[in-house]
């Protein structure tokens, strides 16, 4: 399946504002049932925070669609 969330790629910067997320953040609430915390994210060099990046969209409004 292919989710697609706005008409172009977004970049995403929450520390912008991420002006460009389109419906991400309701898709990001639709999948959250389904989240995972994949072991391989485990154990790197640089320590990730899965929970809190998986989540970040969660609480973030949906944008428009012709995002740019």
């Amino acid at each position: 399946y292919v989710i697609r969330a706005a008409k172009h790629p977004p970049v995403g910067d929450i520390n912008q504002g991420a002006p460009d997320l389109g419906s991400l953040p309701g898709v990001a609430r639709f999948l959250k049932p389904k989240r995972t915390d994949p072991p391989i994210l485990r154990g790197r060099r640089v320590a990730l925070e899965v929970d809190t990046w998986l989540s970040r969209f969660d609480n973030l409004d949906n944008r428009t669609w012709e995002n740019g």
